[in-house]
């Protein structure tokens, strides 16, 4: 079983009406709709129901977020009855908050698993105050998994947020794609750092997997033999310096003569993420890529430089011979003061042009060695 709340973010689109119209709409499917129920309304009748809620809606003019929840319910249990569904669905509004709010209902049957839409009115229809549950997220998994053994129903995981090292190391790796030195460590060393009782331990265990501690302001932080760093309670909070202090004594650095380079029996590497899918011929592929994109830049940047400085180079000199021929002209000295005027206002618009080429060849050539995200 899982329930999710669909937000709707802007409040202009914020509609129980059209809401209520795509849940009841069967869209041609024989089977899309089955059980119809409104709660805490006059009337049974969807139409009826819309007029009802919109009504109560207008009576609240201060609240400025959205004044309706969507919340869907699926299951993977097909065959439930409609008391079952009625039931499941009180005590996820009654857990939420909405037990006294106006609702409408639909159960559907259009894909592989049984799911109800709940459409709710967050405007209460007496005290007409807008109800926002507070982390419904964590309400939702925790109501979830009580009506899964109450009712015996097919269990889902509810693992609606991770905390702490091991969220930050998901969205390390969410974001560039590759294992992550929190991830690497907890997974690979982080029992056997707890478990030493000295100093002398703890960096033993650090240097048979390539790292090393370092203090850094008011804490530690651990950095791995290609210069990567982090926070040392960010793989675990009983890592953090004041809690090693307190297992291991004071602070007892590593000795610099024992820190020879060797090759070690572990060491961390930025290495795609491990799924069912096995990515590391893509990985290669994407790395190399990567690797030639940037040197092609780079060398065309070099052509371009080099282009631009020959070709200033050029003008110059090209300017220089002008200013001795002028030197040499028989003419007055005022004559010679314009002509050598025009000579350096010839060279500055040269070397403007050609700057100018220059930037828009490195901005053109920047764009088609971009290196790919």
């Amino acid at each position: 079983m899982i329930a999710k709340h669909i937000p709707i973010n802007s409040v202009k689109k914020s509609n129980f009406a059209g809401l209520v119209n795509y849940i009841v709409d069967p869209q041609n499917k024989t089977e899309r709709i089955g059980l119809i129920r409104a709660v805490n309304c006059y009337s049974d009748r969807p139409d009826c129901v819309v007029a009802e809620v919109l009504n109560t809606q207008q009576m609240n003019q201060r609240a400025i977020s959205d004044k309706t929840y969507h919340l869907v319910v699926s299951f993977r249990d097909d065959e439930l009855s409609e008391a079952t569904l009625q039931q499941i669905e009180d005590q996820l509004c009654d857990g939420l908050g909405f037990g006294e709010h106006q609702r409408l209902s639909v159960v559907h049957h259009d894909t592989d698993h049984l799911h109800m839409h709940i459409a709710i009115n967050k405007i209460h229809p007496e005290r007409l105050t807008i109800h926002n549950p507070h982390y419904d997220y964590k309400v939702i998994g925790e109501l979830c998994e009580k009506l899964e053994q109450e009712y015996g129903l097919t269990p889902d995981n509810h693992e609606t947020i991770k905390r702490g090292a091991q969220g930050r190391a998901s969205n390390i790796e969410f974001k560039a794609g590759s294992e992550s030195l929190i991830g690497w460590m907890q997974q690979e060393c982080l029992a056997q750092i707890q478990a030493a009782t000295s100093w002398t331990e703890l960096h033993q265990v650090l240097k048979d997997h390539g790292l090393e501690l370092r203090e850094r302001g008011n804490g530690f932080v651990f950095v791995s033999g290609n210069g990567i760093g982090v926070k040392a309670s960010s793989i675990d909070r009983a890592l953090s310096k004041a809690n090693l202090v307190k297992r291991l004594g004071d602070y007892v650095g590593v000795d610099d003569d024992t820190t020879t380079k060797k090759q070690y029996s572990k060491q961390y590497e930025p290495r795609p993420l491990r799924n069912k899918i096995d990515t590391s011929k893509l990985y290669a592929q994407y790395t190399k890529e990567q690797n030639e994109a940037a040197i092609q830049g780079k060398n065309q940047w070099n052509k371009l430089r080099d282009k631009k400085n020959q070709a200033i180079e050029a003008v110059k000199t090209k300017a220089k011979l002008k200013r001795l021929l002028i030197k040499n002209v028989t003419a007055g000295r005022l004559s010679k003061k314009i002509m050598a005027a025009s000579v350096y206002s010839e060279l500055k618009t040269r070397i403007d042009a050609i700057n100018k080429d220059f930037r828009e060849g490195y901005q053109a050539s920047k764009a088609s060695h971009k290196r790919m995200d």
